[in-house]
């Protein structure tokens, strides 16, 4: 069965196949000239970077990052910016594998290369950042004569690049009848009529816009972010438990993604006094714990185990309502603790019991190290857990290691990277799938493992590239004409 982008992958068994040694000695070189070509392109684009001249981080804590902000001003969480980069990087990885023989039209990477990675969790964690980001830009209450240029910077931040992301979406598709382009240039997609294919990311901008009208009165009326986000959750609860009729699934998900958004605005109001200081690799240890979650997530075990002992409840809904009517679902907020914390330690807030919590989500995942080894004679089982499980045993280390000189250095030039990405991570998120799709058009050299690499480095390159042109140069220009 198809997965639709950044759904949760179905844990599924992978087919055995042979690793040649060539494909990974070419995979880590790939890797290596991706980074080189970012860091080619990077430095003329970003240099005017308003978001890279304003910056609340400490600078003389990390020498790599000094260079990316040399000029820290207002209040802006920059370490967020690494997480957004981070975020948005595993949400096109996620798709260059998981929409099977798309980037190469006849080859599919099996055994080891073909895991998928956690792009529907990074779509939850921008959904919380965004909440985060309303909340930290307008503390104050909405008032009346509030709302329209709240609602206009909005607008002229997500749409012109959205609208050249539909357009080249537009152009690669087949036959789009007039309603359903008009949706979708609308942001009334999901709601009015079907998502685009070509641009099928496109699904999350519409509940994005949906929860920046609720904002609204959310802020207006002076609401309790606290007591929403609580509420919009228990709403949705009793919906999908309870109601039979066809928009169900929608509303649903609408309160449940609801609730994830206002989690940020709730964050924003947690008190950074008592914090310590975060170092760059705690930053990437929390990262990785996340990147492993959906193979090592012991949460959504016990949710599984719960609903199966509840069988006369409908946990969920039918598969033949379209994904995109049912994205969010009661299993995501297996995830939300995880989701918590990376973002307390990325914007270097704290809460009471803090560190024992962080040891405890740090701690259950290991429960599938003993899976793994009672499973271990399974090798296509093996493969398909390897990646994940490196994942959670580097983000061990690293946290082990945060507290020393050890890796400091380099983790700090990491992160500086992951910044960088960061103010691109909208323009790569929303115009990497299009690109992705004519890639797939193009049947010559395809069908072998080495074509798939190639095309891989060049899918990166020419994704990173379009992105730092849409928001270093096209963004800046468009934002003249309002």
């Amino acid at each position: 069965m198809p997965v639709a982008p950044g759904a949760p992958a179905p844990a599924s068994a992978i087919s055995s196949a042979h690793l040649d040694p060539r494909f990974y000695a070419c995979l880590c070189n790939g890797v290596g000239i991706l980074g080189v070509t970012f860091v080619v392109f990077s430095p003329s684009l970003l240099s005017q970077s308003s978001i890279m001249n304003s910056s609340n981080i400490d600078l003389t804590q990390a020498p790599e990052l000094r260079s990316v902000a040399p000029k820290p001003a207002k209040t802006f969480d920059f370490k967020l910016e690494g997480l957004r980069g981070l975020a948005a990087l595993t949400v096109v990885l996620g798709h260059t594998v998981v929409i099977r023989q798309t980037l190469d039209p006849h080859y599919q990477p099996s055994g080891v290369f073909a895991f998928q990675a956690p792009g529907h969790l990074s779509v939850l964690i921008f959904f919380i950042l965004s909440g985060y980001v309303i909340g930290l830009t307008n503390q104050r209450p909405l008032q009346r004569n509030g709302i329209g240029p709240y609602l206009k910077k909005r607008l002229v931040r997500i749409y012109p690049i959205y609208l050249v992301s539909m357009l080249l979406a537009l152009a690669i598709s087949q036959a789009v009848p007039a309603s359903v382009a008009a949706a979708n240039l609308t942001f009334t997609q999901v709601l009015l009529a079907p998502v685009l294919s070509a641009n099928a990311p496109s699904w999350s901008l519409h509940y994005e816009i949906l929860f920046y009208l609720l904002f609204i009165p959310v802020s207006y009326f002076r609401m309790s972010p606290v007591l929403v986000c609580l509420g919009s959750f228990l709403a949705g609860l009793a919906v999908l438990l309870l109601a039979n009729w066809p928009g169900a699934p929608l509303l649903t998900s609408y309160l449940f993604g609801f609730s994830f958004w206002t989690l940020g605005l709730v964050l924003v109001n947690i008190s950074r006094h008592g914090a310590a200081h975060y170092t760059s690799l705690q930053l990437l240890s929390a990262f990785l714990l996340f990147f492993s979650l959906e193979e090592t997530n012991q949460l959504q075990t016990v949710y599984l185990k719960v609903t199966q002992a509840l069988p006369g409840l409908r946990w969920s809904f039918s598969e033949s309502v379209p994904w995109v009517e049912r994205a969010i679902a009661l299993v995501d907020f297996t995830y939300l603790p995880y989701c918590v914390l990376v973002l307390l330690i990325f914007t270097n807030r704290s809460f009471p019991y803090q560190k024992w919590l962080t040891y405890l989500l740090y701690l259950l995942p290991a429960y599938s190290l003993v899976y793994l080894y009672h499973n271990r004679a399974d090798a296509v089982h093996f493969q398909h857990y390897l990646i994940p499980v490196c994942s959670y045993l580097l983000s061990v280390l690293l946290l082990v290691l945060s507290r020393s000189n050890v890796l400091e250095g380099p983790a700090d030039w990491l992160l500086a990277q992951t910044i960088k990405l960061g103010a691109l991570s909208y323009g790569l998120y929303i115009i990497h799938y299009p690109i992705l799709k004519i890639f797939g058009l193009i049947e010559p050299f395809s069908g072998h493992w080495y074509t798939f690499l190639v095309r891989f480095i060049a899918f990166m390159a020419l994704s990173l590239l379009a992105a730092a042109l849409l928001e270093k140069r096209f963004q800046p220009w468009a934002r003249r004409f309002f």
